[in-house]
C-alpha cells in the first residue's frame, strides 16, 4: 500500500484515499515548492520505497498594505523630504518674524532724548581743551587826505 507525505519533518503520511491538504502558517507574499512523493512499502523486511509525483510552485498572496515594512529608499527619500521642509519652514517664520519687527519698529514715533550717553574704548583721558581765540588784529593806521580836498579836512 502506499501513502503520501509532506516535505517537512514531523508531517503525518496522508492515506492513499487522500485527495487533497492543507498547508498551514505559509508566510504572507512568499514563493514556496511543494513536491508530493509516494512511499511504496513492499514487505516488511525492505525498506520503503520513494517516487516523485511532482512538484509545484506557488505564491501567496500579498499581506494588506498597512502591514508590509515600508522600503528602504522610500524612508530615505522620505526623511530628506521632511528634513527640507522643517528647514523652509523654520528660515519662513524667521523672515516673518524679522518683517514684523521691522514694520513694528517704524510705526514707533521718535523718542525726545534728554540726554546722550556714549561708550568710550575704554581709554581715560581728560577732554582736551578749546583753544583759545585768536589776538585781535592790530588798527588799521589812518589815511590822511590833503586839506582842501574833497572828503578831506576842511582848510584853515
Amino acid at each position: 500500500s502506499g501513502a503520501l507525505q509532506g516535505g517537512g519533518s514531523g508531517d503525518p503520511l496522508l492515506p492513499p484515499s487522500s485527495r487533497s491538504f492543507v498547508l498551514r502558517d505559509l508566510a504572507a507574499g512568499r514563493e514556496y515548492d511543494l513536491c508530493v512523493s509516494a512511499l511504496y512499502a513492499e514487505g516488511t523486511a525492505a525498506p520503503p520505497a520513494t517516487r516523485a509525483l511532482g512538484c509545484v510552485r506557488f505564491a501567496t498572496a500579498g499581506g494588506s498594505p498597512g502591514c508590509t515594512a515600508p522600503r528602504p529608499h522610500f524612508l530615505g527619500g522620505t526623511v530628506i523630504i521632511v528634513i527640507g521642509a522643517a528647514i523652509a519652514a523654520s528660515v519662513l517664520v524667521f523672515i516673518l518674524i524679522l518683517t514684523a519687527r521691522y514694520k513694528a519698529a517704524r510705526r514707533l514715533p521718535a523718542a525726545n532724548v534728554a540726554s546722550v550717553c556714549s561708550q568710550t574704548n575704554g581709554t581715560h583721558r581728560p577732554p582736551e581743551p578749546e583753544p583759545p581765540p585768536p589776538p585781535p588784529a592790530p588798527p588799521a593806521p589812518p589815511v590822511l587826505a590833503p586839506l582842501g580836498a574833497p572828503g578831506g579836512p576842511p582848510a584853515p
